[in-house]
């Protein structure tokens, strides 16, 4: 009898309501393309990174009813507490689980690894141009890094193990379905030291970005973390040893570009954090291995005090001034930046507190671009919720934040932004692949749940892909 309770299975039950539990909890903070932008990399707030093979998505054998089955990926949400049983086993720190092709043909990744107990809150390639590039984390315990061959090792191996057989996904999936290895330590765990004199104990690495000026694009062993104790700190890979700090902020930094050769203010690196501050800095003198000191070009604010854009200039459109309001600001502060591929304009992004709305305090989110050559505000705009994150695409901007919708702005005075809906309730990255010479259009969105979305097109969602 199918309701007697003897046969009711109390383990897999238990395993199903966590696994429920943690699809709630879900928040992905990063994505990134790897190397010849073959594989997809997300990474999360319980310290794991998950890679899918997008070639297997884009172009598949039977791309027809591939897509049809993909939107939705459901498969998990509809799946009994026997399927999700494997799902569900803890991972060790470092070890790797790799999924068969059933799994993957329901957006499932091909690897996912577990890096750290703590939140992974970036994720990059250096040296993409070489011939050994590496992967690097930075997470709230530190950055991790590890040669990008031998995660590609690895996505053979699993790819390979299942000799093109096309298994069953429908039926009950036993518990070892799932392959795991020890993908092995990495070879740097840096750990930020805190700075005794102020914030002492925020010492998380938020992003990650390459010192162009001190490696070469053969031998990559330098980069700058934006840090939860206020600081910069350039790291040598290869010593494991912070090689300078760059002091300027005062608050909790979310984010770090850097200009490399060819751009239009080579040497620079650009910084932003909780403060409303940009911090422009010359790390030309930096040499990686502690020789040199970088230089503050300037403190930026992030966008006019004391005046806000006027609803004219909300996400309805409109020109790129403002106009003063009466209403006192609150605090404001930056939580993403990017660079164009020229290096001529940067945009920041993140919010501002305000007045009174319903007897609450409200924010908005506001959207700046800068022209670095001559660091003047070229425009500004304001959206109705705070801005996570944001990103140049060849002909506009996108900028994503605590709603389902993305904007996308034309370039470069922020005019009137067109809506894309997600189905991610607060999005947190937002990644546009880029191809030479002008990337294919292949967007990615990422935040509050427990797959990503990806766009072919530029406004309408093509598939998701599951984290696990």
């Amino acid at each position: 009898m199918p309701d007697d309770s003897h046969f009711f299975d109390d383990a897999a039950y238990i395993s199903h309501i966590r696994d429920e539990a943690a699809t709630k909890e879900a928040t992905i903070f990063h994505t990134a393309h790897c190397p010849q932008n073959r594989y997809l990399l997300a990474s999360s707030n319980k310290g794991r990174i998950a890679i899918w093979d997008l070639s297997f998505y884009l172009f598949p054998a039977a791309s027809a009813s591939l897509l049809t089955t993909c939107p939705s990926l459901s498969f998990a949400s509809r799946a009994s507490p026997l399927l999700t049983r494997g799902f569900s086993r803890h991972l060790r720190q470092y070890e790797c689980r790799m999924f068969p092709a059933a799994l993957r043909r329901k957006g499932f990744p091909c690897l996912s690894i577990q890096v750290s107990e703590r939140a992974i809150n970036h994720v990059m390639f250096l040296g993409e141009g070489s011939t050994n590039p590496l992967l690097v984390l930075a997470g709230d315990d530190g950055i991790y890094v590890w040669p990008w061959a031998r995660i590609l090792k690895l996505l053979s191996q699993a790819i390979g193990e299942d000799g093109g057989m096309d298994q069953d996904c429908t039926q009950g999936i036993p518990g070892n379905s799932c392959i795991t290895q020890d993908l092995g330590a990495p070879s740097a765990l840096l750990k930020a030291l805190p700075s005794q004199e102020a914030w002492p104990f925020l010492t998380e690495s938020n992003q990650v970005a390459p010192s162009f000026h001190s490696s070469s694009s053969t031998s990559p062993s330098v980069c700058f973390s934006a840090c939860g104790d206020a600081l910069v700190r350039q790291w040598d890979l290869e010593t494991q040893k912070c090689a300078s700090v760059l002091i300027g902020h005062t608050g909790y930094v979310h984010a770090i570009q850097s200009l490399g050769p060819g751009t239009a203010a080579p040497g620079l690196v650009l910084s932003g954090g909780e403060d409303g501050k940009i911090g422009v800095w010359d790390v030309r003198a930096c040499d990686g291995r502690g020789g040199g000191v970088a230089s503050l070009v300037r403190m930026m604010e992030g966008w006019e005090r004391g005046e806000v854009l006027g609803e004219k200039n909300r996400t309805s459109g409109g020109g790129i001034g403002s106009r003063s309001v009466n209403r006192r600001e609150g605090p404001s502060w930056i939580s993403s930046l990017d660079v164009d591929r020229g290096g001529n304009f940067m945009v920041a992004a993140g919010g501002m507190e305000g007045g009174m709305g319903g007897g609450k305090p409200s924010s908005w989110g506001v959207l700046s671009v800068v022209h670095l050559p001559s660091f003047s505000m070229v425009s500004a705009a304001r959206t109705d919720c705070a801005i996570q994150g944001v990103a140049f695409e060849e002909e506009k901007i996108i900028s994503v934040g605590s709603e389902r919708q993305a904007l996308h702005w034309a370039r470069p005075g922020l005019g009137k932004a067109a809506r894309v809906t997600t189905d991610i309730p607060s999005v947190f990255s937002v990644n546009v692949r880029r191809s030479p010479p002008n990337g294919d259009g292949v967007t990615v969105y990422a935040g509050r749940a427990d797959h990503v979305n990806v766009f072919v097109h530029p406004e309408h969602s093509a598939f998701n892909l599951k984290f696990r």
